[in-house]
């Protein structure tokens, strides 16, 4: 099912971004990392999967999924035993003027997929307000994150649509302008 904005537009793809992030610092505050932020109007946050993985003979891996890890009982990160180093997660997001919740998967400490690229910058905010990604690479990840967006609001632009006839006299629309 396609994602919407709220002016109808289709979502654009998701957005990556890179960065430091500090998942054992997430993990291990549990839900006092998790605070909304009224300036950003995020209304509740979650962590719906949390990986964890243990350096030992058998290279041990738990994998914790719940609608929120640390309000499901015997699935909270911080119960976990020794030596347990938190590896990935996904942390939901609600807004309060934005329909349905945003996802942020962590897939590395130094990579991370935003389903909603539109709130990027507002998810990045957050991660950083709560020192859970490193801030050196805020400046560069928020000039990506405008640049993604732009071109996800230009795409349409640039689609060859079945009707035109390809002699290049396109030359009239000027970018990213209403034609």
């Amino acid at each position: 099912m396609e994602t919407k904005e709220p002016d109808g537009s289709p979502e654009p793809p998701p957005a990556t971004i890179s960065g430091t992030f500090d998942l054992n610092l997430l993990l291990a505050d549990g839900h006092d990392a998790l605070r909304p932020d009224p300036d950003q109007r995020i209304v509740d946050v979650g962590v719906c999967r949390a990986v964890h993985t243990w350096n030992n003979a058998s290279h041990d891996t738990l994998i914790s999924e719940a609608d929120d890890v640390f309000r499901t009982p015997g699935l909270q990160p911080q119960n976990l035993a020794g030596g347990a180093t938190a590896a990935q997660a996904t942390v939901r997001l609600v807004f309060a003027d934005v329909p349905g919740p945003a996802f942020v998967e962590i897939q590395n400490l130094h990579k991370a997929r935003i389903n909603r690229p539109t709130l990027a910058r507002r998810i990045l905010h957050w991660f950083l307000k709560r020192g859970l990604v490193s801030p050196g690479a805020s400046l560069i990840n928020q000039v990506l994150i405008a640049i993604a967006i732009a071109l996800a609001a230009c795409n349409a632009i640039f689609d060859d649509d079945s009707l035109d006839d390809d002699n290049d006299d396109d030359h009239k629309t000027s970018f990213c302008a209403p034609v």
